[in-house]
């Protein structure tokens, strides 16, 4: 993989730059996919041996989920959690996306994340913030997620290069 350093030139190829699309896409698409309960086109965004790890694990869940139907299960008990125990409905707001390697055949992303919860009244409620660090795989034509860090506490250092901290 190549680093990107924010605002390089060196990887403005058509090629790269549609690559560069496509993750953003993937990135976007899971918060849609995860508040409106579409389980099955969220899985798609993962790779089968993905890896999920939660710093610190919300509701319950695992510090980490390992294989797309683990992933997927995981955020299931979280919407269900959300909409059946606490009656809000969660809204995901990912930004910041900023792909920082990229390479014919794998990629790293990192993005800042808020979650809002809205209660039937109207109320709308600051669920958390953090910041993803995703690993994505091309598989055929469409790059997938294969491991996610949520950091829900301390935001990761971001090199460009691969180290993070």
């Amino acid at each position: 993989m190549t680093a990107i350093p924010p605002g390089s030139m060196d990887r403005s190829t058509p090629g790269a730059l549609a690559d560069r699309a496509a993750i953003h896409d993937v990135v976007a698409a899971f918060g849609l996919l995860f508040d409106s309960g579409g389980w099955i086109a969220l899985g798609e965004l993962f790779t089968e041996d993905a890896r999920y790890e939660l710093v610190p694990p919300p509701e319950g869940l695992p510090p980490v989920l390992e294989t797309r139907g683990q992933v997927v299960a995981g955020m299931e008990h979280l919407w269900r959690h959300n909409r059946e125990v606490l009656g809000l409905h969660q809204r995901h707001v990912t930004t910041n996306v900023l792909v920082t390697e990229l390479g014919p055949e794998e990629a790293t992303a990192h993005s800042v994340l808020t979650i809002t919860g809205t209660h039937p009244d109207g109320r709308v409620e600051l669920r958390r913030a953090g910041n993803y660090v995703d690993r994505f795989r091309r598989t055929g034509s469409r790059w997938r997620i294969a491991h996610r860090e949520l950091h829900l506490v301390e935001p990761p250092v971001i090199g460009f290069g691969g180290e993070v901290g």
